[in-house]
């Protein structure tokens, strides 16, 4: 790739101007991972038909070598999370049999595991290094090369083979990172429907239930995120106070995020301003705030997330 080239290219310390004909913000990510470099960067035009985008290589590294020689360190806590199993997936891809990585997330990678087993089989060792509570590593290694799917792109989560108190959780987890219009699958022995049900009430309309097979023993279901915003809902007041977390980590993001909440004056709120649709953060302020806040989409996607957060005047 021509972009992956040029940053190459570049030396530590130095800054040049990419111009590109889409947003080469997910490249910059994906090289940190993959190069063990770290990147700022500022844009100077942001499309629709031209991207141009000020990047610096710093002298700092975002990854580093494990204590196992043969293995390296997958840091992928600098990535936005619609990106994560993307990376990963395409990282164990290019495993030969015996080779591995060591991940390092923040936050328990559970659902990449049943993710990785019910699209590539049993084809892997999953070894947990650190569990928590900040950080994660797991020693991901390749046992063999996949039977004739090694392609598949779409996620897919095959029920049969997770416990039954890891199902949900999972499939919701995965589909909180999905962008609107990706997809996943999921199979199972009998009719989910129960599970379409907690969809309705976590998401409302905004997905989209499809069956493709319904078997006596199997049964295969597509869901799909949608791009959709009630309509006919009073836009709330905000103060024009904006709080952009693209810039930061993804484990800085939520404790940013309730400082700033936690300063507002009673009825007042600001606009965050996110990468990805921040529907887990509306599930902690839910369980930790209820009834004293405030969420309205001012937008959705595809690649910026505007939404309205205020405090109520019931707030404590």
């Amino acid at each position: 790739m021509r972009l992956v080239q040029a940053l190459d290219e570049i030396g530590a310390g130095d800054t040049a101007l990419i111009i590109a004909d889409h947003d080469p913000k997910p490249v910059f990510y994906q090289y940190q991972t993959e190069r063990g470099h770290s990147l700022s960067w500022q844009y100077e035009q942001e499309g629709p038909a031209v991207w141009k985008v000020r990047v610096t290589k710093g002298n700092g590294s975002v990854g580093r070598e494990s204590v196992e020689s043969d293995r390296k360190e997958l840091d992928v806590r600098w990535l936005p999370p619609p990106l994560r199993h993307k990376v990963i997936f395409e990282k164990f891809d290019g495993l030969r049999p015996g080779e591995g990585f060591l991940l390092v997330n923040d936050h328990d990678p559970k659902p990449l595991y049943y993710e990785l087993r019910s699209v590539r089989g049993d084809i892997l060792e999953w070894d947990y290094v650190e569990q928590g509570p900040r950080v994660w590593r797991v020693k991901v290694v390749k046992t063999k090369n996949a039977s004739g799917i090694s392609g598949e792109a779409m996620t897919k989560f095959d029920l049969r083979r997770i416990p039954s108190p890891d199902r949900h959780p999972s499939i919701f987890h995965r589909f909180g990172t999905l962008t609107a219009g990706e997809s996943l699958e999921i199979l199972n022995d009998h009719d989910p429907r129960p599970l379409y049900g907690n969809f309705r009430l976590m998401y409302g309309d905004n997905f989209s239930w499809d069956y493709l097979e319904q078997g006596r023993d199997l049964w295969r279901v597509k869901i799909t995120k949608k791009e959709s915003i009630p309509p006919g809902r009073k836009q709330m007041p905000v103060s024009g106070e904006q709080l952009d977390v693209r810039p930061f980590p993804p484990a800085e993001r939520h404790r940013r995020i309730f400082e700033k909440f936690e300063r507002l004056e009673a009825g007042a709120a600001f606009v965050l301003i996110n990468d990805h649709d921040p529907k887990p953060l509306y599930y902690q302020f839910a369980a930790e705030h209820d009834g004293e806040f405030r969420w309205e989409y001012l937008e959705k996607g595809p690649l910026v997330w505007r939404v309205i957060i205020g405090k109520t005047n019931l707030s404590r």
